[in-house]
């Protein structure tokens, strides 16, 4: 859901001064899920700035994903989905991973299509307090992620060997520390969140005031509901450039199953068009 959002931002964003990157990152296991998978789709249909990055730590829960998600695939890796090349960034380095990161955000913000990082990544934990991975990784496994696997760790090891001193580094962790207790104190100082009972934003005066609503003339021809339908958004079409109307089976010669919008993308193309056949696509385009 998540993704169909970032994708929906990405659309709205797409041609604004600045050149923004929309980012979505997910693990591996979340990459099947068909909402992602709709996502990307829909970012390589419509060349969308969206930065998905995966955390593949082979790892869904309990469940080993390799040979089993779109990047990992029973023959070997996939070099490709839906035509959008995967660039494999090694995680546990993070020198090279932030390099890897900017210069994929440079070349998005140069050609505003989309990316697909995969970084491949060490779990070091548990999936939650309620999981122990010791039930399905061997103790070898779990030694070797802990010795390579950090890239907290892997930084400090490459920072030291670069001459970095050992005391600015340790200044630097102290500040974090004290940093992230800060905070922590600080939530927990708060106040308990307070109910709302007026979440719901009012509806425009305009939408709801009689002296607003127009009235046929009296010699005028009676509408169908379907002709009544197609002048109310043609009207609000032509007088507001924020309406966009956005569904299945809606553009022309066909113009919606029940001819409801039949003639409004021919009059307005950019605006009203039709979509995927893919309805979570459309909700996470519309949020």
């Amino acid at each position: 859901n998540s993704a169909l959002q970032a994708v929906g931002v990405a659309a709205a964003v797409r041609d604004r001064e600045g050149q923004p990157v929309v980012y979505c990152g997910v693990g591996d296991g979340t990459t099947q899920q068909g909402e992602y998978l709709e996502a990307v789709g829909e970012a390589v249909r419509r060349r969308l700035p969206v930065l998905f990055v995966v955390q593949d730590n082979r790892y869904a829960i309990s469940t080993p994903t390799a040979g089993s998600t779109f990047f990992s695939l029973p023959s070997g890796r996939a070099r490709d989905f839906l035509g959008l090349p995967i660039e494999e960034v090694d995680g546990r380095d993070p020198a090279t991973a932030f390099d890897r990161l900017g210069q994929a955000v440079a070349a998005m913000r140069a050609d505003r299509a989309p990316r697909l990082l995969v970084f491949s990544v060490e779990r070091l934990s548990s999936h939650t307090s309620a999981d122990d991975q010791r039930i399905y990784r061997d103790a070898d496994e779990l030694a070797r992620a802990e010795l390579a696997g950090d890239p907290v760790r892997n930084l400090r090891q490459g920072l030291l060997a670069a001459g970095v001193a050992e005391a600015k580094l340790a200044a630097i962790e102290a500040e974090l520390v004290a940093a992230v207790a800060e905070a922590q104190a600080a939530a927990l100082a708060g106040s308990e969140p307070a109910a709302s009972v007026t979440a719901k934003a009012a509806v425009p005066a305009e939408l709801v005031q009689a002296a607003s609503e127009s009235s046929p003339a009296a010699d005028a021809a009676p509408l169908t509901i379907r002709e009544a339908l197609n002048g109310v958004l043609r009207e609000r079409l032509a007088h507001d450039e924020r309406v966009v109307v956005y569904g299945q089976d809606i553009a022309d010669p066909k113009g919606d199953v029940f001819g409801v919008t039949r003639g409004l993308s021919a009059e307005f193309p950019q605006r009203v068009f039709n979509a995927p056949l893919t309805e979570s696509t459309i909700v996470g385009t519309g949020i």
